[in-house]
């Protein structure tokens, strides 16, 4: 993407719930960590990610989506009720026997957000993506295609 290209053509926006200018920034600029340690890469919104697109080849995947389960509706909670929240997610995915999961973080730049433990799922498709992070009550995830560019969904609240 060149540079100067707007950021907004990589959302993917269901109708959802209203997200402030300072919230969208936030989302924007945050890192979005796939993997642990040396082996991690980081996914922009907007950004094609390399690393991203060897690793849903190599899986033989045509998408994958970053969920959180941290600060549901982003709502700055404690560690300990956003741990109880991941570990109720990594339960969830597990149940899934064909699921496979990375552990990911998202990482505010500019202290805009705190980090939140996630998780990536190659193969997920954006709507089973918008159906969990609704499940989670979150008001986003990532989601790329084989593309491997970064696009940020809203979800819709019932």
């Amino acid at each position: 993407m060149p540079p100067s290209a707007p950021k907004d053509k990589y959302y993917v926006i269901a109708p959802g719930p209203a997200i402030s200018p300072e919230l969208r920034r936030a989302y924007l600029e945050t890192d979005y960590r796939v993997g642990q340690g040396g082996q991690s890469f980081v996914l922009r919104i907007g950004e094609a990610s390399p690393r991203l697109a060897r690793l849903l080849a190599e899986r033989g995947f045509e998408s994958a989506v970053g969920i959180t389960a941290h600060n549901p509706r982003s709502r700055i909670l404690g560690r300990e009720i956003n741990e109880t929240a991941h570990q109720r997610l990594v339960q969830r995915l597990a149940a899934a026997p064909a699921r496979q999961t990375v552990e990911g973080m998202n990482e505010g730049r500019g202290g805009l957000w705190p980090s939140e433990k996630s998780l990536w799922v190659p193969g997920m498709s954006l709507l089973e993506g918008l159906a969990l992070a609704r499940e989670f009550d979150q008001n986003a995830i990532v989601y790329a295609e084989r593309d491997a560019i970064g696009r940020l969904a809203f979800c819709r609240r019932d």
